[in-house]
C-alpha cells in the first residue's frame, strides 16, 4: 500500500478535486507534521491514481483562467480506498525510527560534539511540542475522531521523545564507566 496514494484518495473522497486544493488541505489541518506529502508527491499520485483507473480527470476553463485539471475518484477508487485504509489499520507493521541510525554511530564523533547535537535536537522538540495543537483539542468532541487521533500521537510522540533525549544526554554526562559505553562495539578485523 502507498500511503500517498491512500491520502491522496481520501482527500478526493472528500470531495477536493484539484491538485493545488490537497496540497493546501495538507497545510490547514497541519498534516505535514506527520506525513512527508509534497506538492510532487501529489501530483505523482495522482498521475499513477489515474493510469490505474482508479481516478478520472479531465480539464476545466473558466473565463479566462488558465485550464486546470480536475479530479475524482472512480468507483475502482473508493474501492481501492477502502481496501487501503482496512489494511493500514490493521497493519503489523513496525514503526522505523531513521533517526536511531545516527544515534547506534554516534560513538564516532567526540562524546561533547554528540552532547551539543543532542541538545540542539532536544531543544527543538520542546518548542515543536508547543507548536502542536493544544491538548485539549484531543478531547474537543466538536473535531473529528480522525483529528484528534493524530494530534494526540503526534504530541505523545514528541513529548516521549523530548523525555528520551533528556535521558541520552544525561547518560552522556555521566563518567565513563564499563557499563556505559561510547565506542565501537567492535572493532573489525583488517587481516
Amino acid at each position: 500500500m502507498s500511503y500517498v496514494e491512500c491520502m491522496v484518495l481520501g482527500l478526493l473522497n472528500e470531495g477536493f478535486t484539484y491538485g493545488h486544493e490537497l496540497d493546501r488541505v495538507l497545510d490547514e489541518r497541519s498534516m505535514r507534521y506527520w506525513t512527508k506529502l509534497t506538492r510532487r508527491s501529489i501530483y505523482s499520485a495522482l498521475k499513477r491514481l489515474t493510469e490505474k483507473g482508479w481516478v478520472h480527470s479531465h480539464t476545466d476553463r473558466k473565463g479566462n483562467m488558465p485550464e486546470q485539471i480536475r479530479y475524482a475518484l472512480t468507483d475502482e477508487g473508493k474501492s481501492q480506498l477502502h481496501k487501503m485504509i482496512e489494511d493500514g489499520l490493521a497493519t503489523t507493521e513496525l514503526v522505523r525510527f531513521d533517526y536511531s541510525i545516527p544515534i547506534a554511530l554516534m560513538y564516532v564523533i567526540p562524546r561533547a560534539v554528540a552532547i551539543e547535537k543532542l541538545t540542539a535536537r532536544r531543544d527543538w522538540v520542546g518548542k515543536f511540542v508547543h507548536e502542536i495543537p493544544p491538548a485539549q483539542d484531543d478531547e474537543n468532541p466538536e473535531l473529528r475522531i480522525e483529528e484528534r487521533a493524530n494530534v494526540r500521537l503526534l504530541r505523545s510522540y514528541y513529548l516521549m521523545e523530548f523525555e528520551w533525549l533528556n535521558w541520552v544526554i544525561d547518560e552522556l554526562h555521566k563518567p565513563q564507566n564499563p557499563n556505559i559505553s561510547y565506542q565501537a562495539p567492535h572493532q573489525a578485523s583488517h587481516d
